[in-house]
């Protein structure tokens, strides 16, 4: 029994004993073993990210549209000295600096200067993605909140060419077992790739760009001809609307401007903003008016009516038992094409479309490029707009008389409008707009690979072409675009008053109130044309008054730009105020 009780305390005994040695060799690897070890130098540093950085986007010329601002940020130590310092400069930040210095974390500030001289701070130059005063915040879009990834615009589109993880400015610290910072020692800094230059090369020429929203923003015009008897003084400058620019041989878009726009810095702040700061009106589908007009002239010429041809005005016109204003309601008398474009005479269009037939309107809108958008990039395009059916006009001859002078359910894009300009400026092709011009070398120098031009479509004969420029030029020189004209270079162009049917309800004394949209169309300068413009301002009430004074302000920029001198004339454009008739105009 002794033995048994013997052999069973040796038993324990060696088994403790094979226990120990077991453990004392497990303890002996992870003590002497790499996994430990990486643990362990994991745990004695802390990485602190001061920035990242994507690719660039640049105008055509290769002038940074992002990254143009700098901020000093510091990396700041918590320890007494660089805390004190900091408070020192940021007083009125001291509360959050003191509860950041807590955590004994080092922690980012952004500072005014970059002279900055305490132990245990690092400042660094940054870039700030974006202005801001924003310069095309609805093509360039913007970033997530960490700055990393493209949520809108450009940004998104080209997001993953635009990334770049290594990127970076990080700074390391010592750190303790409890993860602390350990003073005295010296952070390693780690700068990598973070001026990057290679970017995507956008059509936009940021000075034309600067000139719009100028323009826009700087143009005055007098609300409406009641307002104006009341007050003189009163006046409004764009709050709902936009502007295009484009190249009328290559497609291209040179500036693009939609107001109301919004902080790509602060995108929380616009997100429950009125008037829809995100839409892109220049890209938008509204009612149009009299610029699409041109379309039906257009149509006339090229199925061989002459542009001499006339037709009685006497005011109005009746189509199935249902009366169509003009603009003029005296009536325009005997009128010719070209004076039915320059005095913006509805029942002119609206005979032509008789003579015409829907069938070969139809054709010569669709040729243009209405009814269909535009793809500029991966998740950026323009709306296809909306065209009544075919049937719908032949069966409905009110709805085909709507359609002549650019009413009734036709809906288009500022787009699709300077297309149609560029169509007529540059002898009769169609263009496709372009947006993205290429992509650039690593130092962001020189374009390496571009995107394709297509070739021009042929919709109208260089002689369709040549008349509707001078019915545009007469326009600007003797109709309703007079406000529109330029101080040099002349121009052609078209007005547009374009009623909605959509109503703002007035109180118990006032009547309800049509929203009207204002547009002018046309082409800089007169002769040789080579910019295509298009103003639209939403509700703006008059073409005329409220549109083309935005367009003379344009082209007086592009005029100075491309070193074109005014003319000595004794011609003396009117000023503010003039009656000017904008009803269907």
């Amino acid at each position: 029994m002794e033995k048994q009780i013997e052999r069973r305390i040796l038993t324990c005994f060696l088994i403790f004993v094979l226990l120990a040695f077991i453990l004392f060799l497990r303890i002996a690897y992870l003590t002497q073993g790499s996994g430990l070890a990486a643990v362990g130098q994991a745990q004695s540093t802390q990485t602190l990210r001061v920035a990242s950085n994507r690719g660039m986007i640049y105008d055509c010329h290769l002038r940074p549209l992002v990254n143009q601002g700098i901020l000093y940020r510091a990396a700041v130590m918590p320890t007494e000295q660089a805390v004190q310092t900091a408070v020192r400069i940021l007083p009125d930040k001291s509360t959050t600096i003191l509860e950041l210095a807590r955590e004994r974390k080092p922690f980012l500030l952004e500072f005014p200067t970059p002279y900055v001289y305490s132990k245990g701070i690092n400042v660094f130059e940054v870039y700030e993605r974006y202005n801001d005063a924003p310069l095309a915040p609805h093509i360039i879009g913007y970033t997530d909140g960490s700055g990393t990834n493209g949520m809108a615009g450009i940004e998104l589109a080209y997001n993953d060419y635009l990334t770049h993880s290594d990127a970076v400015i990080d700074v390391t610290y010592q750190a303790d077992v409890t993860g602390n910072v350990v003073e005295g020692e010296s952070p390693r800094t780690n700068k990598n790739r973070y001026d990057i230059k290679e970017g995507v090369v956008l059509t936009l020429d940021e000075e034309i760009q600067k000139l719009v929203r100028k323009a826009c923003q700087e143009a005055v015009f007098h609300k409406n001809t009641a307002e104006l008897a009341k007050d003189p003084t009163e006046q409004k400058a764009m709050e709902y609307g936009g502007a295009l620019v484009m190249d009328i041989y290559t497609g291209n878009i040179l500036a693009c401007v939609s107001y109301p726009d919004f902080s790509q810095n602060d995108v929380a702040s616009s997100l429950d903003a009125p008037g829809s700061p995100f839409l892109n009106r220049c890209f938008n589908a509204y009612s149009v008016g009299s610029p699409f007009k041109l379309t039906i002239a257009a149509a006339a010429l090229e199925n061989g009516i002459s542009r001499y041809y006339t037709y009685t005005c006497k005011g109005y016109e009746n189509i199935g038992g249902q009366i169509f204003y003009c603009n003029n309601l005296a009536g325009h008398g005997k009128i010719d094409m070209g004076g039915a474009v320059e005095e913006s005479c509805n029942t002119y269009f609206i005979h032509l479309m008789e003579l015409l037939g829907p069938e070969t309107v139809m054709r010569m809108i669709q040729a243009m490029g209405f009814g269909s958008g535009d793809v500029l990039a991966d998740g950026i395009g323009s709306a296809a707009g909306f065209l009544p059916e075919l049937e719908q006009l032949r069966m409905m001859p009110a709805e085909a008389a709507n359609l002549s002078f650019g009413q009734g359910k036709l809906l288009a894009t500022p787009l699709q409008l300077v297309k149609m300009v560029s169509c007529i400026a540059n002898g009769g092709n169609r263009v496709t707009p372009r947006l993205v011009e290429g992509f650039t070398n690593e130092d962001g120098t020189q374009i390496i690979s571009r995107e394709p031009i297509y070739a021009a479509n042929p919709v109208i004969t260089q002689r369709t072409a040549s008349i509707l420029q001078e019915f545009m030029i007469g326009v600007v020189e003797e109709g309703s675009g007079v406000y529109a004209k330029p101080n040099a270079g002349g121009a052609g162009g078209k007005t547009g008053s374009a009623q909605t049917g959509i109503f703002i309800i007035g109180d118990e004394d006032a009547e309800d109130v049509e929203i009207v949209h204002a547009w002018f169309t046309g082409f800089f300068p007169a002769r040789a044309p080579k910019y295509a413009i298009v103003v639209f301002a939403e509700g703006g009430e008059s073409g005329a008054k409220a549109a083309a004074p935005v367009f003379k302000i344009i082209a007086d920029g592009l005029a100075e730009m491309e070193g074109i001198q005014p003319e000595k004339t004794d011609d003396k454009t009117p000023s503010f105020p003039v009656e000017l008739e904008n009803n269907n105009e």
